[in-house]
């Protein structure tokens, strides 16, 4: 005696259909007939709502996807609108202005050195566009890119003034070396 459990033969089941907890899914490959012959029966029986069953994953009185007459239901916008204290408030206008004039003022001042000019306008309107968004009681927003192109602009208005007083001491010593070796 082996302790292997016992396999239906398929030769028991030629029926195509599959019966349930018997394990067989019809003939087997040398008794199957080709597709050109045809099936006399699909070999998995076809419900629907037609034969009073509920499609899989469909609510009880609710239709399938596309059994809409003429296709799937054409897009349809919400009934409702969104409400305004939903929404995000707009960017004020010159908060994206300081981040980009500072950005552009340190990627060619660090680049050229000529491109820090624009450091202090960066500066000077992400400040104001801080505080007109502070004061605007969430009305506004962009307070994250005002204050980013307020910090750009800080840092190259920085390195600007840097910049110029290590050309102010070149000129000065250039000066005073050129004044002393004359006779």
């Amino acid at each position: 005696m082996t302790d292997e459990p016992q396999r239906p033969s398929l030769e028991k089941n030629p029926d195509p259909e599959p019966t349930p907890g018997a394990g067989s899914w019809g003939p087997p490959p040398a008794q199957q007939q080709p597709y050109s012959q045809g099936y006399p029966q699909t070999p998995f029986p076809q419900g629907g709502p037609s034969q009073g069953q509920q499609p899989y994953g469909q609510p009880y009185g609710q239709q399938p996807y596309g059994a809409y007459p003429g296709g799937p239901a054409p897009y349809q916008p919400s009934p409702t609108p969104i409400p305004a204290h939903l929404l995000p408030p707009p960017d004020h206008p010159r908060a994206m202005t300081s981040m980009i004039l500072g950005a552009v003022g340190l990627f060619i001042g660090l680049s050229t050195g000529i491109g820090f000019l624009l450091s202090p306008f960066a500066w000077a309107i992400g400040s104001g566009a801080l505080k007109e968004i502070e004061a605007s009681q969430g009305r506004i927003g962009g307070a994250s890119a005002a204050r980013a192109g307020k910090i750009m602009g800080i840092v190259g208005t920085v390195l600007l003034g840097l910049g110029v007083l290590a050309l102010a001491g070149l000129i000065t010593a250039l000066v005073l070396t050129a004044g002393s070796t004359s006779p």
